[in-house]
Parts: structure tokens; sequence; C-alpha cells
């Protein structure tokens, strides 16, 4: 490809994805505020409940073993090592004598993580950001209507469309 087609191309696939990331962003926010800020569009979304607590116990449970699995992934990669070694005839290396509770890699040129020291970092990071959001910028209270993707004059099912 020749240099002046370069130097055409990289500029215009950056805007590319700067446009597809702010369109995306834009979808999620109208995402977010139909469905949690908006108002009611029929009576049965009016009158809707929250499941029950079996349900609510058993979407609980699948999330404590996602973040189980992330945490202690080398765990779930030797549990799982016999139903790869039938169908692909390979598997990981065994993960169980690894300190720290790393992954070992598949090869020396492989990285490799650990999932309790992600967990740490994610912890600490997302609380000292709410501590320092919540220390320095909820000084200002604002009082303003609660957003929603309705105007109040029109009933809600002639509202923005989801």
């Amino acid at each position: 490809m020749p240099q002046w087609a370069l130097k055409i191309m990289v500029p215009a696939v950056g805007a590319l994805l700067a446009l597809a990331a702010a369109l995306a962003a834009a979808c999620f926010v109208k995402a977010f505020g139909v469905t949690f800020l908006g108002r009611p569009r029929s009576p049965a979304a009016e009158n809707a409940e929250e499941v029950d607590r079996y349900s609510l116990s058993a979407m609980f449970i699948l999330a404590a073993f996602c973040l189980l699995a992330g945490i202690l992934p080398g765990l779930v990669i030797d549990a799982l090592s016999p139903i790869t070694l039938a169908i692909l005839d390979s598997r990981m290396p065994i993960q169980d004598n690894e300190p720290w509770l790393s992954i070992v890699p598949i090869a020396a040129s492989r990285s490799s993580y650990n999932g309790l020291l992600v967990l740490v970092f994610i912890t600490l990071s997302a609380s000292s950001a709410v501590l320092v959001i919540h220390r320095f910028a909820s000084r200002a209270l604002r009082r303003a209507p609660a957003w929603a993707v309705v105007f109040p004059s029109r009933p809600p099912r002639l509202s923005i469309p989801a």
C-alpha cells in the first residue's frame, strides 16, 4: 500500500472508531434511561413486581459461581480438565500446585493472571474512586427533576421508543 494511502486511511479509520464508540455510548445511555429512569409505558409495566425469592436466589448462586470462577480460575480449570481432555485430547497444565492462585500459562510465551490480585485491584480502585467522588463532588447539591426520556405532557406510550 502506498504511503499516501496510509496517511489517509489511519485518520479515517480512527475517526470511524471514534464515531462507533460515540454511537455505542449514546445507545447505552438511551437504553439505561428508558429501562431505569423512564416512566412505565403500559399498565402491565406499571404494576410489575420483583420476581420471587427463589428466582433471586438462583441468580445469586449463579453470580456467586461466576465470581468464584474469576477469583479462583485454577480450580475451575482443573475441574474442567477431564472434559477438555476427552473432547480435545489436550488440556491446560495442572493449576493446583501454583502458588498465589495464579494460572499456569500454556506456553512460556503466553501470559497469566491472578484472579485474586485483579479482584483486590478493582476493589481498591473502585473504593478510592467512590471516596474521592463522595468527598469532593458531593458538596454541591443540585435539585432538579429526574431525567426521563418522556415529555411530561405526553402519555408514556407516545414517548421516544426504546
